[in-house]
Formats: C-alpha cells, structure tokens, sequence
C-alpha cells in the first residue's frame, strides 16, 4: 500500500508499505477519508512533539473495516467506522476518577498514518473511540469526527439559557465547529 510518511518538517515522502496485519484487539480500515488539520500543518511547518519523525502522518479518518484481530467482537469485515486517533487507558489515577480527557497515557499509543491506503487502530482506540458510522453520513464528514468531539467536550458543562455572549477566537476549522455547536445550543 501507499503511505505518506513525515519525513521531518516541510517533507513528505510517499512510500510502498506493507499492509498492516491486526493484533489481539486490533482492527485495521480501508481509509475512505482522511482530513487534514491544524496539528498536522504545524507538524509538517515546524514539528510536533506528539507526532514522531519520520513517521505515518495523518490522523482524521473514517473508513471500512478491512481486517479485523482476535477478541474484536463489535466490528466486523465491511462496516463503515469512523474514530479518533487516540484513546484513555482507562488505569492510570485520571481515568480512575472518570477523567479521561486528562489520562495521563492518552497519547502513549495513537492511530498515526491516515494517509494511507489502510490503518491499523490500536486496541485502546477500537475498544473506546471507534464508532459505527451512520449510512446517512458521508465518509468525509465521519472524518471530522475527531476536531468535533475536541470542541463539543466543554459544552456539557455549561448551562445554555445562561449563555447570552459568546466569543470565539479564530475562524478556521475548530472556530467555525464552535459557531455551529453555540448556534444549535442557542436554538434548542
């Protein structure tokens, strides 16, 4: 299969990988979408701490299930899945208390390299943040899964009749999703 892998900053380089092979609770998709976003530009523009070089690039997805490990019983060979990249390892004091957000080892094992033909999800990612896709859901939107989930987390803690002003920093991606959630927040 084809890969695109970073190189170090501002290289790419596509190359002929073999097609992963799932472990124990693993399961590996046939990526339908990938998207590109801000974490990725900065890592390609400067690096990233959390994005190893040289290395599979990319980490916004939705696909369809291709391969599947032992011990994997929600999916099967052909559902259409989207996901996030990285998941809580559910031990750790943080994930404990019920704060997963804050797991200490969220990002010990990743999904890297949706820009690829195929990708292997770790176990900790099938097991938490893997989803069915909905049919009426078009695999490029599935793909934005990851960006939405990141914005829509604090809106669970506020108390929406109180909110009368709202400011929101930026118009890119993660901007234009809060205007979007504030906006169907406010009309309920």
């Amino acid at each position: 299969m084809r890969q695109a892998i970073l190189k170090k900053p501002g290289e790419l380089e596509i190359r002929d990988v073999p097609v992963p092979e799932p472990s124990e609770g693993e399961v590996v998709i046939r990526v339908r979408a990938a998207l590109t976003c801000g974490t990725d530009l900065k890592a390609y523009i400067r690096g990233h701490s959390l994005i190893p070089m040289p290395g599979p690039f990319g980490h916004e997805y939705s696909g369809t299930i291709a391969r599947v490990g032992k011990g994997v019983d929600r999916f099967r060979e052909g559902d259409e899945v989207m996901g996030v990249h990285s998941a809580p390892c559910l031990s750790c004091r943080l994930c404990k208390k019920g704060k997963y957000n804050l797991c200490e080892h969220i990002m010990d094992t990743k999904a890297l390299g949706a820009f690829a033909e195929y990708l292997l999800l770790p176990s900790n990612v099938v097991r938490t943040n893997l989803f069915h896709k909905p049919s009426e859901l078009e695999f490029e939107i599935a793909a934005i899964l990851e960006p939405l989930s990141c914005v829509v987390h604090p809106y669970r803690r506020f108390i929406h009749e109180k909110i009368e002003t709202a400011l929101i920093m930026g118009s890119g991606p993660i901007g234009l999703l809060h205007l979007f959630c504030l906006r169907e927040w406010v009309q309920r």
